[in-house]
């Protein structure tokens, strides 16, 4: 098996991003939606009888202009439209342009946790 080219990827990234206006925090959190957006609904945890999936909802809060919440939010999108499996969301869209987004995003996967083929709509928002 080859070597990794990172240790840690969300080490990579926040490296990545540290020349950049946003406070770390905001890099970490787009960091960790983005992983969540790559593991879609393919990873879980079992805990008892639940089922635990990686999805995360992240808000960055701070007054408008001071924090660049906008230069994170920038990074975190170009690099998840980059990947030609994960789909992101337009910003402003009609509803027919949402529907057709959400058919574009669709997909069938083997659900490891029960062997089912199960369908999923994994539709990234960015704003």
């Amino acid at each position: 098996m080859s070597e990794r080219e990172n240790a840690d990827w969300l080490d990579s990234y926040l490296e990545y991003t540290q020349n950049s206006e946003p406070p770390t925090s905001f890099h970490t959190w787009c960091g960790l939606a983005m992983v969540s957006a790559a593991l879609q609904r393919r990873v879980y945890l079992r805990w008892g009888f639940e089922v635990i999936r990686p999805n995360l909802y992240v808000v960055l809060v701070s007054p408008s202009g001071k924090a660049r919440k906008g230069v994170a939010l920038g990074i975190a999108k170009e690099m998840l439209q980059a990947v030609p499996t994960l789909h992101v969301a337009p910003e402003a869209s009609t509803r027919e342009a949402l529907i057709s987004a959400m058919k574009r995003a669709s997909t069938n996967f083997n659900d490891p946790s029960d062997n089912v083929v199960k369908f999923h709509c994994a539709l990234n928002r960015v704003l």
